[in-house]
């Protein structure tokens, strides 16, 4: 197991942490352990993948924020340093929200997004091609 640091590398939102305690517990998860991880992909080069897990591993970085462990690998902790994890609770749009000011950061000294909105050209190929650009 992973050592609990003092210092979050993320927040977690009181109803995120609320929401993914109930969805560990409909898994059917012993522990509400959620992981966050980054993985290559994504329009910006990245993607944030939260799911369950029923262990650490033992260079995890470990939190606790209103009964949920969060757990965040050492290669993914720089990317979402200083973000927080928060669940919007809307019909369209809603769930898990990731918010990171490192991307907020790109998108002033760049002037352009890090993730183009859904059907931005730059992001999607065109219909029927089924690659990205």
């Amino acid at each position: 197991m992973g050592d609990t640091v003092t210092a979050p590398v993320v927040s977690v939102t009181e109803r995120a942490a609320e929401k993914a305690i109930e969805l560990a517990a409909r898994e059917g998860h012993a522990r509400s352990i959620l992981r966050l991880r980054v993985t290559a992909g994504g329009c910006s080069g990245f993607q944030y993948v939260l799911g369950f897990e029923e262990g650490t591993s033992a260079d995890d970085l470990i939190h606790e924020f209103h009964g949920l462990t969060l757990v965040v690998d050492p290669k993914s902790a720089p990317i979402v340093e200083g973000s927080t994890l928060e669940f919007i609770d809307a019909m369209l749009g809603g769930g898990f929200k990731v918010q990171n000011p490192l991307r907020r950061l790109v998108q002033r000294l760049t002037g352009r997004p890090t993730i183009p909105p859904p059907g931005h050209r730059a992001c999607h190929a065109p219909r029927g091609t089924g690659t990205r650009t």
